[in-house]
């Protein structure tokens, strides 16, 4: 149970942490935070821009809640 006046701060891109962030959102009514097309693609050009290996997404394709 979530207490009054916390604040949940989540930020994941792979399946299994999609899959997290919808169970959040859905049980403590949380609101997603930078989870957007436009966060995901600044992510993986500094990834990119940084030399950071991109790893393949594996497992069951989850839809973002």
């Amino acid at each position: 149970m979530a207490v009054a006046d916390c604040a949940f701060a989540y930020h994941e891109f792979d399946r299994p942490g999609i899959a997290l962030a919808n169970r959040v959102m859905r049980r403590y009514e949380a609101d997603p935070w930078r989870m957007g097309a436009a966060d995901y693609e600044h992510l993986v050009t500094r990834a990119e821009l940084h030399g950071t290996p991109s790893l393949p997404l594996t497992g069951t394709l989850v839809e973002a809640t």
